[in-house]
């Protein structure tokens, strides 16, 4: 009884703690060149008065204050607001440097509404990149700015996706219990999803349903993979099978497939579960620790954690468990591995010499590169367009965790806003 009792406590450990063209990925830490852009006048439509128009212009500069805080997060802007309300828009020339500029038209309706005209242009390419109206009232208004924000960075940036408009789901920590809890990407609008009657952990959102979570809750010490509807609140265990199950993990695409470790006969596992068949598949037959497991983009190979060489380090397989290939070789004890959904990278946590890192690697295991140190580093997940890494970290020992983004190539760091006074760790977004 005392050797699993010691087994389980390094599960505990571990978890909270076709062919490929690999690429050759090389991150280095410079300074990544801004992009100038002037926030500037906008109009109103049709004559108001002086009261109509503080309105338009309160209403005006928190949106605008919205969408400021989102672009400054990236660390890849350099905006000036001058932000006026007039009857006409001014022409603009590329002085100082400036790049895109950012104005619109604003009109207030009888129910209180807003219609907001955006105007983009790039000033470099002498062109409009983007034109849009939205509607905006009470309930809409923040979350229509954070669509604006991703318009703006798809447009300046070129990447396909932004990350403003996303939902973030952690395990809030407070007086020694947790609960699940969820949040926009600026902080706002969140919402505890568990209460603190049992631990639970990584939560991760359904590829399949938005409004369906999955997370591990210990129920007379045994975790069990949870099911939920963040809408209804309702929940149901998932899947029919004996022992400790740990760290569930999604197919990349919608298919509703769960990837986990098992603790079943003194042995941890990887197993594959088809929610729609309730199918279970064990992946490996191990007599060592394998644990974390996570599918590539395309779903043909799968990543995770073993110690079947001595310490912890990354391993590939198939899909169907064949194949099995060591791909870190570096010092330290590897953990947490999350493929990119573009392929191209995998991402780790690491711990060498009582330091926590979080690294990025080729899928071959070459090029890889430390980004950031810390006390202590939980869990990762990648940004859907694979520019950024989520994390949660600690300091120092006393530190309370947070969750952290990074760019992977400029480095820069940003904290995600959670309740004062709460940690925050496990962290997934959609």
């Amino acid at each position: 009884m005392k050797k699993i009792a010691i087994f389980l406590l390094l599960i505990l450990i571990l978890i909270s703690k076709n062919s490929y063209a690999f690429l050759n990925f090389k991150i280095e830490r410079k300074e990544v060149e801004k992009i100038k852009i002037l926030f500037t006048n906008f109009e109103y439509s049709q004559s108001v008065d002086e009261e109509k128009q503080r309105i338009n212009f309160n209403f005006l500069n928190n949106i605008i204050s919205v969408i400021t805080t989102d672009l400054s997060s990236t660390n890849l802007f350099d905006i000036e607001n001058k932000i006026t309300l007039k009857r006409k828009n001014e022409k603009f020339t590329n002085g100082n440097g400036l790049e895109a500029v950012l104005s619109g038209i604003i009109s207030a309706n009888e129910d209180g509404s807003f219609q907001l005209e955006i105007n983009l242009q790039n000033i470099l390419d002498k062109k409009q990149v983007l034109n849009e109206t939205y509607l905006m009232n009470d309930e809409n208004w923040k979350k229509n700015s954070h669509i604006i924000s991703e318009k703006i960075y798809q447009k300046l940036t070129g990447k396909s996706i932004g990350h403003f408009n996303s939902k973030i789901l952690y395990v809030a920590i407070k007086d020694k219990k947790n609960k699940i809890a969820m949040v926009d990407f600026d902080g706002g609008n969140l919402k505890y999803l568990t209460n603190n009657k049992n631990l639970v952990l990584t939560p991760i959102f359904s590829k399949k349903n938005k409004e369906e979570i999955f997370y591990l809750e210990y129920i007379n010490m045994s975790p069990k993979i949870q099911k939920m509807n963040i809408i209804a609140n309702e929940k149901e265990e998932v899947g029919n099978f004996e022992g400790m199950t740990f760290t569930p993990n999604f197919h990349q695409t919608p298919e509703n497939i769960l990837l986990f470790s098992a603790f079943k006969n003194n042995l941890a596992n990887i197993y594959r579960l088809e929610l729609n068949e309730n199918k279970l598949t064990k992946l490996t037959y191990s007599k060592f620790i394998d644990t974390t497991p996570y599918f590539s983009a395309d779903g043909e190979k799968i990543v995770f954690c073993s110690n079947r060489s001595g310490s912890q380090k990354l391993y590939i397989m198939d899909k169907d468990g064949k194949n099995i290939e060591k791909i870190s070789h570096n010092r330290g004890s590897y953990s947490k591995p999350a493929w990119s959904s573009d392929g191209k990278l995998i991402a780790f946590v690491k711990m060498y010499k009582d330091t926590f890192y979080v690294g990025v690697m080729s899928p071959n295991g070459d090029s890889e590169r430390d980004l950031i140190s810390a006390y202590s580093i939980e869990g990762i997940k990648w940004s859907t367009n694979g520019r950024y890494l989520m994390y949660s970290k600690k300091t120092s020992v006393f530190a309370k965790p947070y969750i952290y983004i990074i760019d992977i190539l400029g480095k820069h760091e940003y904290r995600i806003p959670t309740p004062i006074g709460e940690g925050a760790i496990d962290p997934d977004w959609s």
